[in-house]
């Protein structure tokens, strides 16, 4: 590919990069498969599968991404972050402009000694294919020194050096980051831009592709082997309708209160007024089953499930039990509303406080014991 091109490519992939560091994410997997083009011709990043968070503190040690693409720190085992994004695209750009990988092997065991020790070497026709600040800069991406790669700098903001760098004079960053900047490359929407052999290959000349089948029913464990009598065991189906669903969302304003021998879930009308606390304690004596008269927060509006399929994902993300709760409705709330309030430990007097009706009981603490949840008022 032409040095322009790529150096257009380079420019938004470290923006990128940049990006995803930023919010403590390190992609782990950069290399042009990766990389797609839209119709004007701007890059994304894609593939997200081994895509971690990190952190400065503690390093990532697990060894994942693509051999030909991966940092000596990955291979070695010895702790890296988001270094090792910035090898990769150096691995890239040299490829796109040159044709070929930098570091070579017909084994993963010579691939390895290759990138962990054999020196960058140029073809003879490098200077037809690339300027000597474009070298300067693939270099500088393919330190094995992870601390002085470029791109990266301890506590964030390497984007910086790239922004100075040689190679890239001239680039208007603040255009490329809004994606005003003209793409030197636009893809032809009339023709397949992609090579297709690959995905013919796997159609053609599979043997047995893997199909989704049905798991059968009622196998005499006796007669399988070890392995498939495991798998029949404990790989269980999962059935939704039995099975309590556990939630580690707190609303705020929300605090754990002692363990009891059971957790209640109420039901109360959504248009309930609870009253102002006073400093008696008397409530105390009958713990999880007073509500003061007073309005509802929006904090614990997020109690309040909807099962008519308005915004269900939403509430499934804040721990709500739509599926333990379907079905259970109180005769004073909406049909489409099924309420969730914990217990609540109040400073109201027992006059001021409305006992509650339990419906259902249950959820059990990770010791086997059931746990309260307590809202302080």
């Amino acid at each position: 590919m032409p040095e322009e091109t790529v150096k257009f490519w380079m420019s938004e992939l470290a923006l990128a990069l940049d990006y995803l560091h930023s919010k403590k994410i390190v992609h782990r997997d950069i290399k042009p498969d990766n990389i797609l083009l839209d119709e004007k011709g701007h890059v994304h990043i894609t593939d997200f599968n081994i895509a971690v968070h990190f952190s400065e503190r503690r390093m990532l040690t697990g060894i994942a991404g693509s051999l030909a693409y991966m940092a000596p720190e990955v291979l070695t085992k010895r702790g890296y972050s988001q270094q090792v994004d910035w090898w990769s695209l150096g691995v890239c750009a040299f490829e796109l402009i040159i044709g070929k990988r930098p570091f070579r092997g017909r084994t993963n065991t010579n691939l390895t000694e290759s990138i962990m020790m054999e020196q960058l070497h140029w073809p003879d026709d490098v200077g037809a294919k690339i300027s000597p600040d474009g070298q300067r800069a693939i270099r500088a991406w393919l330190e094995r020194d992870m601390h002085y790669r470029l791109g990266y700098k301890l506590g964030g903001g390497g984007i910086e050096d790239i922004k100075a760098h040689p190679w890239f004079r001239g680039i208007d960053w603040d255009a490329v980051y809004r994606k005003e900047a003209q793409p030197p490359f636009e893809p032809d929407p009339k023709k397949a831009n992609f090579d297709a052999t690959h995905e013919l290959e796997e159609l053609l000349l599979e043997e047995n592709p893997l199909k989704a089948r049905k798991r059968k029913q009622g196998q005499d464990l006796e007669t399988l082997s070890k392995e498939m009598r495991m798998m029949e065991e404990h790989f269980t189906i999962f059935d939704y309708t039995k099975k309590d669903r556990k939630s580690y969302y707190h609303p705020k304003n929300m605090s754990v209160g002692a363990t009891t021998t059971s957790t209640t879930v109420q039901s109360v009308s959504t248009n309930a007024t609870l009253a102002p606390s006073s400093a008696s304690a008397a409530a105390s004596a009958t713990p999880g089953l007073l509500l003061p008269r007073r309005s509802v927060s929006p904090g614990e509006k997020t109690q309040y499930c909807s099962t008519s399929g308005l915004d269900i994902e939403a509430q499934i993300a804040d721990g709500g039990g739509v599926a333990a709760m379907r079905g259970l409705k109180s005769p004073s709330t909406p049909a489409s509303v099924v309420v969730m309030p914990v217990p609540v430990r109040s400073t109201a007097s027992p006059e001021e406080s409305i006992p509650m009706k339990p419906l259902v009981s249950g959820l059990r603490g990770g010791s086997g014991s059931k746990r309260t949840l307590m809202m302080t008022v």
